[in-house]
């Protein structure tokens, strides 16, 4: 539900946009396109912060503009709150604040109204920092200390070119209706920069440039789903395209974008047709009590939610995983592809072999699901997908699979 509601604010929070920078059509156009975009659909039916990101950020780009064209005061530190906030939904909401700070230096906004924004940026911030760091200053910086997740910087040193190029690959790695409305939106703007160069498309071709500098320089290329954050300034360039040609070859346009989308969209939905959610969950709570505490991978947690559960990517372990485990008190490890294979090795240092080596000696198989969909973070892997539930402290390795 909470991706759901993020997406209907997205969608009014970008026709608010279109509306500000040209005209309400502008903004209905660009709206109706996100909607029926794959990668947004995908992301509002799903249980990721991506969506509820871009819905902050676009309704801080909204106030912002407006706060700007009214030289109200209140309107302007909303924006910038908003935007800091942004970082409190996700670390990579950061982008929101650094991409509307420099879209209000390129259209030359007033020092007031720069600064404003900039103060609201600041209380979101201090927000943040009063949430995740003044609670216990020394294990925030241990977990920094910690992080391991793979960095485009490390890879621009060694390999440019393999990194710059894997970086950009994100905005293509999504579905077939995706990529035709990124490669419509290519050629919106470049109409649209021979046609009608002004400050509203400076500002949107901004935010994209912003955007896509960032996710390629400072964000893993791995998570496609930050592809989502170009989306709606995509839409934007279609829409004022469609606004402003012969009626005939807005048509076509229109017609070739919402077809190829809503193809994929309905290919996404036959892919995912068994997907059973609640199915999984209970298949995996069956083999574990109640009132456990649970390690295993963040999508689990929506089914595990009302006991300890603990999700891998969100701490880091500063030890030996066997004694990490002992210190937090673990009793069941769900143990997916996904975790064994990505997570523990990328997000929290760990040797895969080490935690394998560990399940092996330390706890006791008690349950093998295996699901069409479920099982590796995001649906729609090739099934059928195993995970598997461990018991800690049992005597002996299980003779299961």
């Amino acid at each position: 539900f909470v991706s759901f509601a993020s997406g209907m604010v997205a969608l009014t929070a970008l026709f608010g946009l279109g509306r500000e920078l040209w005209s309400p059509r502008v903004g209905l156009i660009a709206a109706a396109l996100l909607a029926v975009a794959p990668v947004f659909v995908d992301q509002t039916h799903d249980a990721r912060p991506e969506v509820m990101v871009m819905a902050v950020a676009l309704a801080a780009f909204y106030l912002m503009l407006v706060g700007e064209r009214r030289g109200s005061t209140v309107l302007l530190v909303i924006a910038g709150l908003l935007a800091g906030l942004a970082v409190d939904v996700h670390f990579i909401g950061v982008i929101a604040p650094v991409s509307l700070l420099i879209v209000l230096l390129v259209r030359q906004a007033s020092l007031r109204t720069i600064a404003w924004f900039a103060i609201g940026v600041a209380l979101g911030a201090v927000w943040w920092l009063l949430v995740h760091l003044v609670p216990d200053p020394a294990l925030f910086f241990e977990q920094m200390r910690t992080f391991s997740h793979p960095s485009p910087l490390e890879e621009l040193q060694e390999r440019p070119l393999v990194a710059i190029g894997l970086g950009l690959a994100r905005f293509v790695r999504v579905d077939a209706g995706s990529v035709v409305m990124l490669a419509v939106a290519s050629l919106a703007a470049y109409e649209l920069l021979r046609r009608h160069r002004d400050l509203a498309l400076r500002t949107v071709l901004t935010v994209i440039a912003v955007n896509v500098v960032f996710l390629t320089f400072a964000v893993s290329h791995i998570n496609t789903a930050y592809a989502l954050f170009i989306f709606p300034y995509l839409a934007l360039l279609i829409a004022r395209l469609l606004d402003v040609i012969e009626p005939a070859r807005a048509r076509i346009i229109a017609a070739t974008v919402v077809s190829a989308a809503l193809i994929s969209v309905a290919y996404m939905g036959w892919r995912h047709r068994d997907a059973d959610y609640s199915g999984y969950i209970a298949k995996l709570q069956a083999g574990v009590p109640s009132d456990a505490v649970v390690l295993g991978e963040p999508s689990n947690w929506y089914g595990f939610h009302e006991q300890p559960y603990l999700a891998v990517p969100y701490f880091n372990f500063v030890g030996p995983f066997g004694d990490e485990v002992e210190r937090l008190g673990i009793e069941y490890i769900i143990a997916d592809e996904l975790m064994l294979e990505f997570q523990l090795d990328l997000e929290s240092g760990l040797s895969v072999n080490d935690v394998e080596e560990f399940l092996a000696q330390e706890a006791e198989l008690v349950a093998v699901v295996e699901d069409a969909a479920y099982g590796r973070a995001q649906r729609g892997g090739d099934p059928p997908v195993v995970t598997r539930v461990y018991r800690i402290g049992s005597p002996g390795p299980s003779d299961h699979p």
